[in-house]
């Protein structure tokens, strides 16, 4: 017996390990536990549409001391743009993208104004109005470049016209629009 008991120590220890796992096993084997479905929403609160516009064309623009507010009623800043109304010879308080909609540009990644680099740019005027752009670019943006002097005309008259590549988000819920989304 003397010889035999550490095998009879290591055949307990090894019995009682395969014991311990085959406990286990039925907990392995169970499904897992199934919850109640999340429920979808047939009513939704709010949408949330992306719009991607590529190859548009981009001018730059400058307003004289003491010029009366953009169209949306607010002061131009550096970083904000015109764009056109929702229709040619339409009513230029109704922009085609809405006013206080924050534009980020994909292509180029910046704009340059001033030496400050934008790339996102705020919708605070209309311009273009009877669209001549139009066919050619309907979502083309103004960009303002300051304030009129021999500077600023000078650098807007050098950005000229460029293709731009942008996109802008809208958040809709039951009462319409929601503005000043980020």
């Amino acid at each position: 017996m003397k010889k035999y008991w550490p095998h009879i120590v290591v055949l307990t220890v090894l019995v009682l390990v395969i014991a311990a796992a085959a406990s286990q096993v039925p907990k392995l084997l169970k499904p897992p536990e199934r919850h109640a479905p999340i429920p979808v929403q047939t009513n939704p609160r709010w949408v949330m549409t992306v719009n991607v516009v590529t190859d548009q064309r981009a001018t730059a623009y400058t307003e004289s001391t003491g010029a009366r507010p953009a169209s949306s009623g607010q002061p131009y800043t550096l970083g904000s743009v015109a764009v056109h109304p929702e229709t040619p010879g339409g009513d230029p308080t109704k922009p085609i993208i809405p006013y206080g909609t924050t534009i980020r540009l994909i292509n180029p990644k910046h704009i340059t104004i001033q030496g400050q680099k934008f790339n996102h740019l705020k919708v605070i005027d209309t311009g273009d109005v009877y669209w001549s752009l139009r066919n050619e670019s309907p979502y083309w943006i103004d960009l303002y470049f300051g304030t009129t002097g021999s500077w600023s005309y000078r650098e807007a008259s050098r950005f000229g016209v460029k293709k731009v590549d942008y996109y802008w988000f809208h958040v809709i819920d039951e009462n319409g629009p929601v503005t000043g989304v980020k």
